[in-house]
């Protein structure tokens, strides 16, 4: 756990009142709250913003992907993988290995709420598992194994395997003595 600094700022007393009732609503002290707050801020809005990520409706992802099959959705988790995850993870983490790309899916599913994202090295240590949980259907599931396949087996050349269900996406990477400096 990192160490703790004290530190004074002002704030304006309508975000003061908002702040505590926030706090409050959700059963956790001010000071968890701003600190959370300040983390997503530095760790997740201010790179997303400068790499052109933006908030999308819910509404408008179901409508824009309508007509679309499981075939194009991976392929748009391919893409998303090449043009925009590697790049951004080399911008917010400062390398592109199995270790940092792992941290910005963690970060994405922690910031975004649109999936959650578990990593598992294995009781034993001979695999790690990726899952990822969502409520969007089977087309996302299949953007998500197009995603991950790219993202771990392409570009990082390592061996993955990939299965999903309609609310499930699940990657096995290769046992860990192989993934070592990848």
């Amino acid at each position: 756990m990192p160490r703790s600094v004290t530190r004074t700022l002002r704030v304006d007393e309508d975000l003061d009142k908002a702040i505590a009732s926030r706090a409050s609503k959700e059963r956790v002290s001010v000071n968890f709250l701003v600190n959370r707050s300040l983390r997503k801020f530095i760790e997740w809005e201010i790179p997303i913003l400068e790499l052109g990520m933006v908030v999308v409706p819910k509404l408008l992802l179901d409508r824009l992907s309508g007509d679309k099959d499981e075939k194009k959705f991976a392929e748009y988790g391919r893409e998303v993988a090449r043009d925009f995850l590697k790049p951004a993870t080399q911008y917010v983490v400062g390398e592109y290995t199995v270790a940092s790309a792992i941290e910005v899916l963690r970060r994405s599913s922690l910031y975004s709420a649109r999936f959650s994202f578990d990593f598992d090295e294995g009781h034993d240590s001979r695999k790690q598992v990726l899952v990822v949980r969502h409520d969007q259907g089977r087309l996302w599931s299949s953007y998500f194994a197009g995603l991950l396949d790219e993202t771990f087996g392409v570009l990082l050349g390592n061996d993955v395997k990939v299965e999903y269900t309609d609310s499930l996406c699940i990657a096995q990477l290769a046992p860990v003595s192989r993934l070592a400096g990848k």
